[in-house]
């Protein structure tokens, strides 16, 4: 079957459109909407590839009473929780990629990601969310991702662990 790149709003879309996509004998690659932990069992079960943004939502203006009643609990718990959604769906088997998409700016990517380790993915995950898994997504994992003889490679040096600040 053809693989298809699917854009979702939300959890809700990635689970129409991968129903649609089977209709029509398509493969599809998720370009997740970070709101897959709302629905992650049903998300597990697609047994699709994911490839999310690190563009996590900004904490609700809450500086007054009127802009504090203005704001949904939905709204609230998908600031506390988006962070979680790489772990979640990595302990529910899902393979995914990050994307720099929706961010701003690209280099604030690393700091986004970081926000990941803090909500429970591990920094190995981490890495390969932006190595390995990519490469597996895109069926080139026998030659690019790793560091391996033979195949084609981006080294980055740096002078500490990669998704921390201070690092250069």
């Amino acid at each position: 079957s053809q693989y298809v790149l699917i854009d979702s709003k939300d959890e809700l879309d990635s689970l129409r459109l991968s129903s649609l996509c089977k209709e029509f004998e398509l493969q599809p690659i998720h370009l997740g909407s970070g709101l897959e932990f709302r629905r992650i069992k049903d998300i597990a079960n697609l047994k699709e590839f994911f490839i999310i943004p690190v563009d996590f939502p900004e904490l609700p203006n809450l500086n007054s009473l009127d802009d504090a009643e203005k704001i949904s609990l939905r709204e609230l718990l998908t600031w506390e929780q988006a962070p979680t959604n790489p772990a979640r769906l990595r302990h529910s088997g899902v393979d995914f990629a990050f994307t720099a998409h929706r961010l701003d700016s690209p280099k604030n990517f690393r700091k986004f990601a970081a926000k990941t380790l803090q909500a429970g993915l591990t920094e190995k995950e981490l890495l390969a969310a932006c190595t390995t898994t990519p490469a597996k997504i895109l069926g080139l994992h026998k030659g690019c991702g790793t560091i391996s003889l033979g195949a084609p490679a981006n080294i980055i040096v740096s002078n500490g662990p990669i998704f921390e600040n201070k690092t250069k």
